[in-house]
């Protein structure tokens, strides 16, 4: 088609590859979007499964502490 337009229309074949090229590279862009958006919310869910596990575990040891009556928690040996 860029052909035929060429010698009637005054239509540059560099223009028409360039627009053909730019066309092809927002497809490559747009799922590459895509994946990406699929990957951000795998790790959005990856994150608030370790702060709800982080949460879970703080709270446990908020407990053991209000139970046995500490104001502070002992260290742990391997902060040592």
């Amino acid at each position: 088609m860029a052909a035929d337009l060429v010698g009637d229309h005054n239509i540059a074949t560099t223009v028409v590859d360039r627009i053909t090229d730019l066309a092809d590279a927002a497809a490559r862009m747009k799922q590459l979007a895509e994946r990406c958006a699929t990957e951000c919310e795998t790790a959005s869910q990856a994150a608030r499964l370790a702060a709800t596990a982080v949460g879970r575990t703080y709270s446990e040891d908020m407990d053991a502490m209000d139970d046995a009556s500490l104001a502070h928690a002992s260290s742990a040996t391997h902060h040592d």
